[in-house]
């Protein structure tokens, strides 16, 4: 190929560089797919801060201010959990919260929960209707929340308990799963929680976090994914892999395509599922899986990472796709991608691949530019690609080794062999 794509105007790159490090640096975390994210989520017990990762996700009110500043100042990301859908008691008599909120909740609680949360008997739903309760006697207690975790200095904030709906809702046709165990007005309130308020009340959340530059992540509300994607900034989900049912071609972990396509991260964890059974398909997805006790504690199994493709894939040539080069460990030979996102569906389908370049092997055309089209011929006996200049080489090769075929039906790419 022709150095011709590499060169570039150093004045008009350098006013490039430093805008979109402006940006960067201005705006709250954003993860995305495929960056090899290293991650610790712990909500219990004596927290290990001797991971060796780039997030921490622990307690908003458990964690001293002095830790998570020494976790930043160790050039981790820290994300801050709290609870936006229950309010946590010290015990059944739901008389004394857990947390110390500033401001309080109004008294009495009875005016602004439901019932018991399942499995945590302890904790009550909050009523996120739509309506005076929620605007004057639980929105200033959240609201507190969001200012403590900029107070203590998180980078960003998980949120709990942010799919009530699911227990209330009495029409099961607006879900494309309903949850037989739990009845209609489960939560305690009449009129139920509705798909609706839920909504509002997630996007809300979203627009709290961001007004004070805190990231926040999406939680398990598997159902409103592709409706919130917009407003979240990555997703946490518990035990998708096994609540999947392949014979009924229900697959959970699926509604965070949604995430995937806008480039977001998926973390997430299993509890009973080995690992042999949920890295891999996190892993081909791009996203963060790891194993983990049930209650939260310092264990934590991350799925190991592959060398995904994190360079960008903007090309500093106007009308260019970076093209990189990944080498197939198994073959010796190399297979050359067409974008990040093709390079990176190789690498997570095929752990024979790795990309070890670290930079585009170079930049090309991908619609017919006047230049010369390059195609991809597979070769059949041995598994491999070969690539070819123009139409002449391509029938040449097609025409005297039949061990070749050409099954893309257009070129690969187009380029300058001048």
């Amino acid at each position: 190929m022709n150095r011709y794509f590499k060169i570039v105007f150093f004045g008009s790159f350098l006013l490039i560089f430093l805008f979109v490090n402006f940006q960067e640096v201005s705006a709250w975390w954003k993860p995305g797919r495929y960056e090899n994210i290293t991650w610790h989520w712990q909500l219990s017990g004596d927290l290990d801060v001797t991971k060796d990762v780039d997030m921490y996700d622990i307690d908003l009110f458990e964690t001293p201010k002095s830790t998570i500043q020494a976790l930043k100042h160790d050039g981790k990301i820290v994300i801050c959990y709290f609870s936006a859908g229950a309010l946590e008691f010290t015990d059944n008599t739901h008389e004394t919260p857990v947390r110390a909120d500033d401001p309080a909740f109004p008294t009495p609680y009875s005016d602004i929960t439901g019932n018991s949360v399942e499995n945590y008997p302890k904790e009550l739903w909050l009523d996120i209707r739509a309506g005076d309760t929620l605007e004057n006697k639980i929105k200033p207690t959240i609201e507190g929340r969001f200012d403590l975790a900029v107070e203590k200095g998180c980078d960003g904030v998980e949120i709990d308990n942010v799919n009530e709906y699911e227990v209330d809702d009495d029409d099961p046709t607006e879900l494309p799963v309903q949850n037989e165990e739990f009845s209609p007005g489960t939560t305690g309130f009449d009129p139920i929680v509705t798909v609706n308020d839920q909504l509002l009340y997630n996007k809300w959340l979203a627009q709290e976090a961001h007004a004070r530059g805190l990231s926040i992540g999406f939680k398990n509300d598997i159902y409103q994914a592709a409706d919130l994607v917009n407003d979240f900034d990555w997703a946490l989900n518990e035990q998708c892999y096994q609540y999947s049912a392949p014979q009924d071609d229900y697959y959970e972990c699926d509604y965070y395509n949604a995430f995937d396509k806008a480039d977001k991260a998926v973390f997430g964890v299993e509890f009973n599922l080995e690992k042999e059974d949920f890295c891999d398909k996190a892993s081909q997805k791009g996203r963060y899986w790891a194993k983990k006790n049930l209650i939260l504690d310092a264990f934590q199994d991350n799925c190991a990472y592959r060398n995904y493709i994190t360079t960008n894939d903007t090309s500093v040539h106007p009308g260019l796709t970076p093209i990189y080069r990944l080498y197939n460990k198994a073959s010796g030979v190399h297979l050359y991608t067409r974008g990040k996102e093709d390079g990176n569906k190789i690498l997570g389908k095929y752990p024979v691949f790795e990309f070890t370049d670290g930079t585009p092997a170079f930049y090309a055309s991908l619609t017919d530019d006047g230049t010369t089209p390059i195609y991809r011929l597979y070769n059949r006996r041995t598994g491999v690609h070969l690539y070819t200049r123009g139409d002449a080489d391509k029938n040449k090769v097609l025409n005297t080794w039949h061990d070749f075929e050409f099954t893309d039906g257009a070129p690969a790419f187009w380029a300058s062999l001048n």
